[in-house]
Parts: C-alpha cells; sequence; structure tokens
C-alpha cells in the first residue's frame, strides 16, 4: 500500500456555516454543513430577543455563542454566515439599504463573514417541496 494514497484519501472534515435569522425584535443562530449536497444541521440556538441595532449585536453574540456549544471540538468555528430575512426586508431580490447597514454591523462587530441570504417565507416553502416533492399548498404565518 502506497502511504500516499493513504495520506490523500483522507476525508476533510466538512466546512462549517452559521446561520442567522434576523426578524424584528428577535435573532436565532444555527450552525450546519453540507454534505453530498444536503445541508445538516449541527445546533440550533434559542431566540434572542433586541430592539436597537446595538442590542442586536449582544443578542446575536449569545445566539452565536449558544449554538457553538454542540460544534465538535477539532472544528473550526465557521465566519462564513448565511443570513435569513424577512420579506419585508427584501426589495427587487435584495436586501433594502436601511437593513443591510444593520447586516453589515452585525458581520463588522462579530468578524462574521457574509456568503448569502435567504427569504424566510421562501425558504419554508422550498424545504416544504423539496421534501414533499410537490408545491407547497398551504399559508404560512
Amino acid at each position: 500500500m502506497n502511504l500516499k494514497d493513504f495520506l490523500t484519501n483522507r476525508e476533510k472534515p466538512p466546512e462549517h456555516y452559521w446561520s442567522l435569522v434576523l426578524e424584528p425584535g428577535w435573532v436565532q443562530a444555527g450552525l450546519w454543513y453540507i454534505k453530498n449536497d444536503i445541508a445538516e444541521v449541527v445546533s440550533a440556538g434559542p431566540a434572542s430577543a433586541w430592539e436597537e441595532v446595538d442590542d442586536l449585536i449582544g443578542a446575536t453574540d449569545a445566539a452565536l455563542s449558544s449554538a457553538i456549544q454542540k460544534l465538535p471540538g477539532d472544528q473550526v468555528e465557521p465566519s462564513k454566515t448565511v443570513f435569513g430575512v424577512s420579506s419585508a426586508w427584501v426589495t427587487g431580490g435584495e436586501i433594502k439599504e436601511q437593513h443591510l447597514a444593520v447586516v453589515k454591523k452585525v458581520c463588522t462587530e462579530l468578524s462574521l463573514t457574509p456568503v448569502g441570504f435567504v427569504v424566510l417565507p421562501e425558504a419554508i416553502a422550498h424545504l416544504y417541496k423539496s421534501e414533499e416533492s410537490a408545491p407547497l399548498s398551504a399559508i404560512i404565518l
């Protein structure tokens, strides 16, 4: 057996990502990775309340700290973050400027790297469509 083959065939640990769900008054963090083209959730922390942007930084930090507890010890804490936002925060496929400033401040203060965002109702509809193999026929409140 060639030792070089053994070393190159070792499976790399998956890259983990943060998910941050930002809603008016609430923030929630989760930790996940992609395996075989499927997102696997490692953990999700409890929602934290916020009112002002400065409160949001502290609430987000608390949510991230809660979610990171289940990260295996040999894994590096992620910085790449996918944001889940309310449909009211988005227009024309982009986050509105006033809300984008909030996202940028969170990223700057907590050393996060934004890699994308999803609109929460659309993400929920997509999940159900994927699981049921049919379009969602429900009203989500």
